[in-house]
């Protein structure tokens, strides 16, 4: 799975409201908040369906076995600590 943006998320959220107003047939010069949308369509808030998402493939991937690579990578440490390449700060 990849990482979500504050900006994807948007995209998405708006994508779905559009699906959405053209499955009720509403359009343009007619409209209606999102919030009512999601009442009228009896719809929850797109962030929340990908959070119950992720949270239910969490909960999928943690009863794998340990041989299956989506759960290998799930509880995969690294060994060894991290270089640090900050420059220090000594006020020069």
């Amino acid at each position: 799975c990849w990482r979500m943006t504050k900006n994807d998320a948007h995209k998405l959220s708006t994508f779905h409201h559009t699906c959405l107003r053209r499955i009720i047939k509403i359009f343009w010069p007619d409209t209606i908040s999102n919030t009512k949308l999601l009442q009228v369509t009896n719809q929850e808030t797109f962030d929340s369906m990908i959070t119950k998402r992720r949270w239910k493939w969490l909960g999928h991937v943690m009863r794998m076995t340990s041989d299956i690579p989506a759960k290998t990578t799930l509880i995969w440490t690294p060994e060894g600590k991290r270089k640090n390449n900050m420059e220090t700060n000594d006020g020069k």
